[in-house]
């Protein structure tokens, strides 16, 4: 009886962990089975087709290898560093030219592993020095450069990327838009550089990203584990139970929150911002801006119930033993991986120094590579944003 017990115990789980997939909003492209093949493109000759791309991939919601994207693609010294006989110190040579005096804030490593809330200040030059060390002696580098503070502008709109990559960007070493994606509003750029002890890599855990990804490995290699948005609440994220959207998008706590990453706070105050810049009449004028104070007042942070500390897109259980997944996936210096918002994924990186270069962009809720967003928002905040920003005037 105990074998048959357990098949039945076996297939009940099967039942419910079926049942918790289906309950979502997601209706982008699943995994049929786990361990399914991630598609690859050869880029080596040429990147893709920006259309055909957005048909097959992103309006998909399916993840893709691009192989010797950054060879071909116009991605400045990314793609410089990915074509010399040593891309680790061609790529931290670039990075020390441009951008050497610069304070970054870098995660320090516990036990392996980043992104526990351990963070310190130092110069983009100690930075890279260090790291260079480490990969000569085969040590660890107690530092990984990561995600970087954004300072807002007067109408609350974070920067679009912090140091390095701003004086990559303002040196014309770096384009501020993404080739691969570009019907698609750029949230922010980033670098992402480390360097593990040979023979052992690091893990970034188990987490979504909140927008679409493409990440181009500059030196090093990367081993990637993907899991489609439907996993959602069967990973149990700490952010508590999640509402997940059709294109992908996960959200927790706040309603106001749209497929495409807008909510209804920013709508009403970019309107706001558009009407003052059109009034003429110091009274509206003045109407507008007690509107303006009013809505930040009382605008509050999203609410959550989260189950674990930290940032709410991190699982906190491992994968159940046969939940679909896609095949994990490797890439090395000139690979470009896409990964649609809401994918859950494990980033290690292997032995020595390695660094990549990301693009993160809201994510698309129409249909059309001509008109990927359902709502003008994103156009018509990236148009103020080329107004504005001297960044994207160099």
């Amino acid at each position: 009886m105990r074998p048959h017990r357990h098949l039945r115990r076996r297939r009940q789980r099967r039942r419910l962990l079926s049942k918790r997939l289906a309950q979502t909003g997601y209706r982008g492209h699943r995994c049929a089975r786990p361990h399914e093949p991630v598609v690859e493109l050869d880029c080596t000759r040429a990147p893709p087709d920006a259309r055909a791309f957005f048909d097959a991939f992103v309006r998909r919601r399916r993840p893709c290898v691009l192989r010797g994207y950054a060879r071909t693609a116009a991605l400045g010294v990314v793609s410089d560093a990915c074509g010399a006989a040593d891309p680790a110190r061609a790529w931290c040579a670039a990075l020390d030219r441009a951008a050497g005096p610069k304070v970054v804030r870098a995660e320090v490593r516990e036990r392996g592993r980043f992104g526990r809330g351990n963070e310190c200040q130092l110069r983009v030059r100690g930075f890279v020095a260090e790291a260079l060390h480490r990969h000569a002696t085969g040590g660890a580098c107690r530092y990984y450069l990561t995600t970087q503070p954004l300072a807002e502008d007067a109408e609350g709109r974070p920067e679009l990327c912090g140091e390095p990559v701003r004086s990559l960007v303002r040196e014309n070493l770096f384009p501020p838009t993404c080739p691969l994606l570009p019907s698609l509003i750029l949230a922010n750029a980033n670098v992402w550089m480390g360097c593990a002890p040979a023979g052992r890599s690091t893990s970034s855990g188990l987490h979504h990203d909140f927008h679409d990804n493409v990440l181009v490995q500059v030196c090093g290699a990367k081993r990637v584990r993907m899991w489609d948005p439907s996993a959602t609440n069967v990973l149990r994220p700490a952010g508590g139970r999640a509402r997940v959207h059709a294109n992908g998008r996960v959200v927790y706590g706040n309603e106001r929150v749209e497929a495409d990453g807008r909510d209804a706070a920013a709508a009403t105050s970019l309107d706001l911002h558009r009407a003052l810049d059109d009034a003429s009449d110091s009274d509206d004028c003045d109407a507008l801006l007690d509107a303006a104070l009013a809505l930040e007042a009382n605008h509050e942070k999203e609410p959550a119930t989260p189950l674990a500390p930290g940032p709410p897109n991190f699982a906190t259980r491992k994968a159940p033993r046969g939940l679909p997944s896609y095949a994990a996936c490797y890439i090395g210096p000139g690979d470009a991986l896409y990964i649609p918002c809401g994918v859950w994924h494990e980033v290690s990186s292997g032995g020595g120094l390695h660094a990549a270069a990301n693009y993160w962009c809201h994510p698309p809720d129409g249909a059309s590579f001509a008109r990927p967003y359902t709502s003008s928002f994103w156009a018509d905040d990236w148009a103020r944003r080329r107004r504005d920003d001297p960044l994207l005037k160099t």
